[in-house]
């Protein structure tokens, strides 16, 4: 599991790249909730190159909110970085 402040990841090896985004109540109303749902289905699109063999779950905290698209694109890159080096070892 990865842990930022904005989000944690849940991660598995598997045979193809799957994802699930959860945006919990507790973080904002409805509203807020679908839009960061879409930003990070978005992230996962531009990042996921069809060369991830992982499942990876996604866990959207209250400080994603004050994040832009572009500080949440840069570090859920690093994390998956660091998830498929570990797979790699």
């Amino acid at each position: 599991m990865h842990t930022s402040n904005s989000f944690s990841v849940h991660y598995t090896k598997d045979t193809v790249f799957r994802y699930g985004i959860i945006v919990s109540k507790t973080v904002g109303n409805s509203v807020v909730r679908h839009r960061k749902y879409r930003q990070f289905r978005e992230i996962i699109r531009k990042i996921s190159s069809g060369s991830y063999c992982f499942a990876v779950v996604i866990r959207v905290k209250q400080a994603a909110v004050e994040k832009t698209f572009w500080e949440l694109l840069n570090e859920l890159t690093l994390v998956f970085g660091r998830i498929e080096k570990e797979f790699l070892l």
